[in-house]
């Protein structure tokens, strides 16, 4: 198998969804370009290849959303269209480098979002300060366990959360690499918007 560097970028939603169509000529069978999209995406039920709907909204044609997308689609591989001509025009490819594996993408995204069942409906500095519970001004490997405990138990879940899973959350805001998660890193949970659809080739 190769890598699947995505690139993350903006895209009018009238553009994903005329891409994603000209894909599809073969709806019932998967062509090399077939265009994938995100469990959020909705299609008529009448045409499987008409994108109704983006995380749960209606689509909106001119509204620019985030996708990731697999990079050498931007630079001509199967030429898309239109997504190809629109890229030439509007937006600055990230280079190979800089765009992420396609398992690396799918963890972040799946930690964040549980990052984000952590601190559920608290503002991000009243959610460390509960998580922080030995007062040190950062979070470590105990206290995130001790939360998501906390979390099963109101679930009334006898799940048991790994310390896997505790280590694969710190990783996902851990710039400095110490093992531990201070305030400016955890606060960097803010830059996580909206959800993204996203849209890759298979």
């Amino acid at each position: 198998a190769f890598d699947t560097e995505m690139a993350i970028i903006s895209l009018p939603g009238g553009i994903i969804a005329e891409s994603i169509k000209n894909t599809r000529s073969t709806p019932d069978q998967e062509a090399p370009n077939f265009l994938h999209a995100d469990a959020e995406c909705t299609f008529d039920s009448a045409d499987v290849k008409k994108l109704t709907h983006i995380d749960g909204k209606a689509l909106e044609p001119k509204r620019m959303y985030k996708v990731a997308i697999y990079q050498f689609l931007l630079g001509g591989m199967n030429e898309i269209e239109p997504l190809l001509s629109y890229v030439k025009k509007n937006v600055q490819v990230p280079e190979l480098e800089r765009c992420l594996p396609a398992k690396n993408l799918i963890m972040e995204t799946c930690m964040k979002a549980e990052w984000r069942r952590i601190v559920g409906d608290d503002d991000l500095e009243t959610a460390f300060k509960d998580l922080d519970q030995d007062g040190s001004g950062s979070l470590c490997m105990s206290e995130i366990h001790a939360k998501l405990l906390r979390l099963e138990e109101e679930r009334d879940s006898s799940k048991d959360v790994s310390v896997q899973l505790v280590n694969l959350l710190i990783q996902c805001l851990d710039v400095d690499g110490n093992g531990q998660i201070s305030l400016e890193e955890f606060s960097s949970l803010a830059q996580l918007g909206e959800r993204s659809a996203a849209i890759a080739e298979a």
